[in-house]
């Protein structure tokens, strides 16, 4: 039990926008959103059981 290492990953775009828009009352909401897709980004991240974290950043 002591040489274990609980790995998670997770994933993000980095080109998010967002579906919705706020705007006043009788106003139109405008955005402009990107021409381009955005680059995907990978997080692994890894615990032991000492609680030493270890993070790596994929690109």
């Amino acid at each position: 039990m002591e040489n274990l290492i609980f790995l998670d990953e997770s994933g993000v775009n980095l080109s998010f926008i967002r579906k919705c828009a706020r705007a006043l009352s009788g106003e139109r909401a405008y955005a402009r959103k990107p021409n381009r897709k955005g680059r995907n980004v990978s997080v692994i991240g890894a615990i032991s059981e000492n609680r030493t974290a270890h993070p790596l950043f994929v690109v």
